[in-house]
């Protein structure tokens, strides 16, 4: 793949968020985004996930969903997702649309 073509690849294009870091190298609603760091108690939240246990532990239930620890484990660096994970993602997407149309707030631009 071209130079050009692996950077643009790379970029995550966005609607920025007032915490959002960014580089100010892309144009304005073309940049890319630097995620911000965890405050502690979300990296012990995190921590806490991640740590190995019982694979069946139901960790959360999202549209009568359980995910277990074992779909959690799939967000670690180099696992293949698994179906639930992404299925949740959606999910959690959907409630929040949902929740914005109910409160009258403007729903987000998917592609800016």
């Amino acid at each position: 793949m071209p130079e050009a073509a692996a950077a643009a690849a790379e970029q995550e294009f966005f609607e920025p968020d007032a915490d959002d870091v960014l580089d100010e190298n892309f144009p304005p609603g073309r940049r890319r985004f630097e995620p911000r760091q965890l405050t502690e108690a979300e990296e012990a939240a995190v921590s806490e996930i991640l740590q190995p246990g019982n694979p069946a532990e139901k960790l959360i239930e999202i549209n009568n969903t359980p995910i277990t620890r074992k779909d959690i484990a799939t967000l670690k660096p180099l696992e293949w997702l698994n179906d639930e994970v992404i299925n949740c993602f959606v999910e959690l997407l959907r409630q929040h649309a949902s929740e914005a149309e109910q409160a009258g707030e403007p729903l987000p631009k998917a592609n800016p």
